[in-house]
């Protein structure tokens, strides 16, 4: 491996931004908690409250140790994964700072969470690695402190988990999260740091360069903005009211583009305003070549990876509390297999996908595009990032920070041209571990969402229609083409189901978003039966162009227009009465096809030009990948 470089701000630096905050805010000690502005942190906000107070013990101010010891003298504290490994980062770095009391205390609780820490719960299973990653250092740091020869031993198995990940594939199943990477960076960056072997240094430090490759691979310094695919992202974060990810990498790395990002909303949020500012404590390791990608990038830039996808349920976490899948007859899973994720990227604009989904996929944005509307984006008005959910009834708004996705889905692309196949989930109402019913619906509809908080696109066109208002809708399933600054899109439906509606095609404008719905089903509530939800089609083909490629607006439209596609179900005798789609987009010299079962998510084939398409282990234009661990 090539030698790395230190990559970190200096404490000092780091402290400043935090006096800003603890000046804007009333923070104190009550009723065995930590308030910020009169509202206690409690439980959701613990692990918070002990990165904020980290952030005080490193501090040089004795004014400040002494309230972080306060806190853990006085406060209630609970057995949280994230709080761990701040309490085991303190005890191994900043051990003499803390009194003999607050010592006591950090050290019971972290025996409190070993035997959860020793389970196979937080090994690594090609879910939520982020878990893995926090139980691997405790069990590191926790287990040398108190020489638990089970603890250790636990840590080398997790230390072998790890190194098998990369060496079979090209990212974390937990791949390019905008809140949770930068979680899996810090907590690498702490594993090498604090390595008690050499070889545990190894893997880490391999482990965090992959992880840096993939996350830089995914910045696109023209734009300022992180793109996808995306494992999970919340939607705030998408839009840019919590960009606790741009900030922590725009200070560390410093691209060329600076976004002016207004009144941070996190200084609002206390349960997640020390997120950047904690990431930012971290000393961080990444090879020249690497960092380069930032400004010495070639356009256009293709990005492609692969990562395990565990199996997974089709339920809500409510549900969960009321089944039990030991005994459950009447389950749906999701299979094991490989993401392919996939990235295309120029100075103006940037497409992604993946052909699988994350755990059940709800956070998971298989498809996105993010771009500029001028030459030189300097605030967020400037750049603009689109991506889709499946919506039942008015789910977008059940949550101010994430919109579920409802749906399933399969992406492909070709570099600037992606085929997006979606469907429902089965979406049932569980009474208890054994009854369950199917929901009653009002709507089912694919939603593509254009952010509209800082700015709204120039031109939108319904069919052959210019609107004048952003409010529309087309009882035909007609294509939708959208002009903003130099980019162009078109979304061109797949076969839509009809399962009664009014209009095929609805635009309208809200406060947060304009929204392009490909619909299915409106009108009064009603149940479908799990086979047939299982097989409602939707989806699109998205085609972006700039005005480097394309003449103008109209001559987009005009070329985007000659197109053939077919989308049918194949059902034979020989397939024994199940339904696979076929789904064939040609257009000039490109021809995408796929053939699937959306039943069983079992994927035929995935083609471009009828040549199978498949993804490198990790695979990025402008680099030698044979310089990173275990290529």
């Amino acid at each position: 491996m090539n030698k790395f470089i230190d990559m970190h701000l200096e404490n000092s630096v780091v402290d400043d931004l935090l006096d800003k905050y603890v000046k804007k805010n009333d923070i104190k000690i009550e009723k065995q908690d930590i308030s910020i502005n009169g509202e206690l942190m409690g439980r959701p906000g613990f692990a918070a409250a002990m990165r904020f107070c980290y952030l005080m013990i490193v501090s040089s101010d004795e004014k400040k140790v002494r309230f972080a010891n306060d806190v853990f003298e006085k406060i209630t504290l609970h057995e949280d994964g994230f709080a761990a490994v701040t309490f085991c980062r303190i005890l191994k770095n900043y051990r003499e700072r803390l009194t003999p009391f607050a010592e006591r205390r950090i050290l019971e609780l972290l025996e409190k969470m070993r035997e959860i820490h020793l389970s196979d719960y937080y090994d690594f299973q090609g879910v939520n690695d982020n878990f893995p990653l926090m139980a691997l250092y405790y069990c590191m740091i926790y287990g040398d402190i108190t020489d638990d020869a089970d603890l250790l031993c636990k840590a080398e198995e997790r230390f072998s988990q790890l190194e098998e990940i990369f060496k079979l594939r090209g990212t974390f199943s937990e791949y390019c999260s905008i809140g949770y990477t930068p979680l899996q960076l810090c907590i690498l960056s702490s594993l090498v740091n604090d390595a008690t072997t050499e070889r545990y240094r190894e893997i880490a430090l391999g482990a965090e360069i992959r992880v840096w490759t993939d996350y830089i691979s995914h910045f696109n310094p023209k734009t300022g903005l992180l793109n996808g695919p995306f494992s999970r992202a919340y939607t705030d974060a998408i839009t840019g009211d919590r960009p606790c990810c741009p900030i922590f990498f725009n200070m560390l790395l410093q691209p060329d583009i600076q976004i002016d990002y207004g009144e941070i909303p996190e200084l609002k949020a206390p349960h997640i305003v020390f997120a950047p500012l904690y990431y930012l404590s971290f000393k961080y390791h990444i090879t020249k070549s690497i960092k380069e990608l930032l400004n010495k990038r070639e356009y256009p830039f293709r990005y492609e990876a692969t990562s395990d996808v565990s199996s997974s349920a089709d339920e809500s976490e409510l549900n969960n509390f009321v089944r039990d899948f030991t005994k459950e007859d009447n389950f749906y899973e999701y299979p094991a297999g490989e993401i392919q994720q996939h990235l295309y990227m120029t100075e103006k604009y940037s497409i992604g996908t993946a052909t699988k989904e994350f755990h059940n996929g709800i956070q998971t944005d298989s498809f996105f595009v993010s771009y500029k509307r001028c030459d030189k984006p300097t605030k967020m008005s400037d750049v603009r990032s689109v991506f889709t959910k499946f919506i039942v009834d008015d789910s977008e708004n059940e949550s101010p920070y994430i919109i579920h996705d409802y749906g399933r889905k399969l992406a492909i692309q070709k570099d600037n041209c992606a085929m997006v196949l979606y469907k429902p989930k089965l979406l049932r109402d569980w009474k208890n571990e054994r009854e369950f019913d199917v929901r009653e619906v009002s709507s089912l509809r694919l939603c593509v969402f254009l952010p509209k908080k800082y700015s709204k696109p120039d031109k939108i066109v319904l069919g052959n229609k210019t609107l004048d208002s952003f409010t529309t809708q087309s009882q035909k399933c007609e294509s939708v083409y959208i002009k903003d600054g130099d980019v162009y899109m078109a979304f061109h439906p797949l076969c839509v189901d009809d399962k009664g509606r009014n209009a095929a095609v609805e635009i309208e404008e809200n406060d947060e978003y304009i929204v392009i719905s490909f619909v299915n089903y409106k009108g009064e509530g009603k149940k479908f039966s799990e086979r047939e939800l299982l097989h409602i089609r939707n989806g699109f083909i998205c085609q972006v162009s700039s005005s480097d490629e394309t003449e103008n607006f109209e001559k987009f439209i005009e070329e985007s227009e000659k197109y053939t596609l077919t989308d049918e179900y194949i059902n034979t005798p020989h397939t024994r009465q199940t339904l696979m789609r076929r789904v064939v987009f040609e257009k000039d010299n490109l021809k995408l096809s796929c053939e699937y079962t959306p039943a069983s998510e079992g994927i035929k084939r995935i083609a471009c030009n009828d040549r199978i398409i498949t993804a490198e282990k990790m695979k990025l234009t402008g680099f030698d990948e044979n310089e990173l661990l275990y290529m």
